[in-house]
């Protein structure tokens, strides 16, 4: 399993969490990790998960608060980094997708 860290802000979020991302790339796994979220949830499971190789992957979220839908994309740099985006679908009330970038620090 490789695991990842950062520290950023999520698109909509009410501000910058740590977040750790671990991932099983044989066996297309992800799961998210935020302890300092609001509402008492702190594990997400990533699901519609596309890997290429392990170096590339694709996958979404549900319910990270505010309670969007997440879309990620990262790929690895030469450092074994994980640098990409996470999408925010807009909801039923407005038609704006959001988007932060983010570097995920190789961890131990």
């Amino acid at each position: 399993m490789d695991k990842f860290i950062t520290r950023a802000q999520l698109p909509k979020a009410p501000a910058e969490w740590t977040i750790k991302v671990n991932i099983i790339w044989e066996k297309k796994q992800v799961n998210v990790h935020i302890d300092e979220a609001p509402g008492g949830v702190v594990f997400w499971q990533g699901s519609a998960v596309h890997t290429f190789g392990n170096h590339e992957i694709a996958f979404k979220t549900k319910d990270i608060p505010p309670g969007l839908t997440h879309w990620w994309h990262f790929v690895s740099n030469k450092a074994g980094d994980l640098v990409g985006v996470v999408l925010g679908v807009p909801d039923k009330k407005e038609d704006e997708w959001t988007m932060s970038g983010l570097t995920l620090k190789k961890g131990e």
